[in-house]
């Protein structure tokens, strides 16, 4: 009885020990975790895929371009392939924002939340969802664009 209440009592104290450990965590550590996540990765990859840079240049097209699916592809690929270099620096970039934009409790609650069955579907969702929104949204944007164009090219010439 005695060696069970004894390892009962160092189980407890090592995992009140794990759980200081785990909140003692810095913001810093905190965010590299968020960014760091399966999920997060994963949207990013969706992000520089070369489907989605090649939506994202045809939606930024003016109405009367018109280019073939394949030359869209192509254009993604290598789209891809660039913003691919610029990974390191976005995610040093996110980790220092998710940083001084959220304290430990939100990034807690991030890291929860997306590790979820509810926040990892979430997210593994976002493409499609922002894939839609663009479609749906970009001729209208662009036709907003293409009407105050006149305006800004005015503003910006002003002395």
């Amino acid at each position: 009885m005695i060696r069970f209440l004894s390892s009962t009592i160092l189980v407890i104290l090592i995992s009140g020990m794990f759980v200081q450990n785990v909140s003692a965590q810095t913001v810093d550590e905190l965010a590299a975790k968020y960014v760091n996540l399966p999920q997060v990765q994963k949207l990013m990859n969706d992000m520089f895929s070369p489907e989605a840079m090649a939506l994202q240049f045809g939606t930024n097209l003016p109405p009367t371009v018109k280019l073939a699916d394949d030359k869209l592809l192509k254009i993604g690929t290598a789209m891809s392939t660039e913003m691919e270099k610029l990974r390191p620096r976005l995610k040093d970039v996110m980790i220092e924002g998710s940083a001084k934009t959220f304290n430990k409790e939100e990034l807690d609650a991030l890291i929860e939340f997306y590790n979820s069955e509810h926040g990892a579907s979430v997210m593994a969702k976002m493409p499609s969802f922002f894939r839609n929104f663009m479609a749906n949204m970009a001729p209208e944007i662009n036709g907003i664009m293409q009407n105050i164009l006149p305006q800004i090219t005015k503003i910006i010439q002003e002395k």
